[in-house]
């Protein structure tokens, strides 16, 4: 039962085309990652239930402008401290209800889900390169990597800084009572910390790039292909004008004789 089953999965995912796996896979991945507090939780939760449950549903513009106004209203209420996936998600399913009211949503949203990824990493980019100085300054990583405990191991790892040493750079951030007349840090942190700052807006950059060249580079792949296709176009439409001025100029004619037969008889 269990060999089969890796079969059964593939057999139901080669049957679905790019926009239906796309649709589900974000209904999934929302139910594994549930988000929003009590008030939009559960309605969240049943839309996504629902639309995997019934396959037609999952093609409905409803559904996804039903996500989408949930998550933004989630957005408005946690406002102006959300993080940046419930922004995404919020345009992703606007994206995907706007996709589904167009002759080729898989087009579309294909096109949108680009654009999304591209634009994000752009402006994240120009944010910590131009409008942020305390992120290419270094403060920002930081900061970052002695306050919140996601980084705790990778500076203990990679920085050298020991649990108590992080306490006590925690408590003078924090302004303790007792705390440190200041920060100490390990050389290794510092240099750690910098390679991950360079590292992130690097990446960012190298991600908008790829994902927005990419689209420069197919509507430019595009247009040449066309050519030919526009130059078909414009040639019948040349016959067609051709035809119309020759039928104009046989009705004048036409228009001619008759004058001319009737002050004749």
């Amino acid at each position: 039962m269990a060999s089969r089953l890796p079969e059964r999965v593939r057999s139901a995912l080669s049957r679905l085309d790019s926009l239906d796996l796309a649709l589900r896979l974000t209904l999934v991945a929302v139910l594994l990652h549930p988000v929003g507090d009590w008030r939009f939780r559960p309605p969240i939760l049943l839309l996504c239930a629902a639309g995997l449950a019934l396959p037609r549903l999952v093609r409905r513009p409803t559904l996804w402008i039903s996500l989408a106004a949930l998550a933004a209203a989630r957005v408005i209420e946690d406002w102006p401290l959300p993080d940046n996936h419930a922004y995404l998600l919020a345009y992703w399913c606007l994206a995907a209800a706007i996709a589904l009211r167009t002759a080729e949503p898989a087009r579309v949203l294909t096109l949108n889900a680009r654009l999304l990824i591209g634009l994000v990493f752009l402006f994240a980019g120009l944010w910590k390169v131009a409008l942020s100085p305390d992120f290419l300054s270094n403060d920002f990583m930081r900061f970052t990597w002695i306050t919140d405990d996601r980084f705790s191991d990778a500076a203990a790892v990679f920085g050298g800084m020991s649990a108590d040493l992080l306490e006590a750079n925690r408590d003078f951030l924090a302004g303790a009572p007792g705390a440190p007349p200041g920060l100490v840090e390990p050389a290794a942190f510092v240099w750690a910390t910098r390679i991950a700052t360079g590292w992130t807006v690097a990446a960012e950059c190298a991600l908008a790039l790829l994902f927005l060249a990419w689209l420069a580079v197919q509507r430019l792949w595009g247009h040449v292909f066309d050519l030919p296709r526009h130059a078909d176009v414009l040639a019948e439409r040349g016959n067609c004008a051709s035809c119309l001025r020759s039928e104009t100029c046989q009705s004048r004619n036409m228009t001619i004789v008759l004058k001319e037969d009737h002050h004749g008889g």
